[in-house]
C-alpha cells in the first residue's frame, strides 16, 4: 500500500509541476471550500462503519487530500490543470480524480455492505 500511495502521490504532484515549468494551460486555485473537508470525514467514518474493505477508498482520499493540501501549503493555491470540453465549468487534476473515485467507491462499499447487512 505505501508504494500505491507515494507513486500516486509523486505522479500528482510531478504533473502539476510539469505543467508549471513547460507553460502549459492551468489554473490556480485559490478557492477553498470548507464543505469538502466535512463530506470527506463523514465519508471516511460511514465507510469504516459500513464497509468489509475501505482500504483502497481511503488511500485515494488520503492521497488527493495530501497532495492538494501540500499545494496549498507551499504555493497558497492548487494547480488544476484537466480541462475536458464537456465539462466546461470544470478544471482539476489527478490528485481531485483520487479524492473523486475514494468517495465513489467508499459509497459503493457502504452500500453493498448496507444491502448484505439488510438481507441477512
Amino acid at each position: 500500500m505505501i508504494k500505491v500511495f507515494s507513486l500516486l502521490f509523486i505522479l500528482d504532484q510531478t504533473t502539476k509541476k510539469l505543467v508549471v515549468w513547460q507553460n502549459l494551460p492551468h489554473q490556480q486555485n485559490f478557492n477553498a471550500s470548507f464543505i469538502i473537508p466535512i463530506s470527506i470525514v463523514f465519508l471516511l467514518l460511514l465507510s469504516l462503519w459500513f464497509a468489509k474493505n475501505p482500504k483502497l477508498s481511503l488511500l485515494l482520499i488520503l492521497i488527493g487530500g495530501l497532495s492538494n493540501f501540500l499545494n496549498r501549503l507551499t504555493l497558497g493555491y492548487v494547480i488544476d490543470w484537466i480541462y475536458l470540453p464537456f465539462f466546461p465549468f470544470s478544471v482539476f487534476n489527478l490528485a481531485d480524480i483520487y479524492i473523486t473515485t475514494g468517495l465513489l467507491l467508499t459509497i459503493y462499499l457502504c452500500s453493498c455492505s448496507s444491502a448484505s447487512m439488510a438481507s441477512s
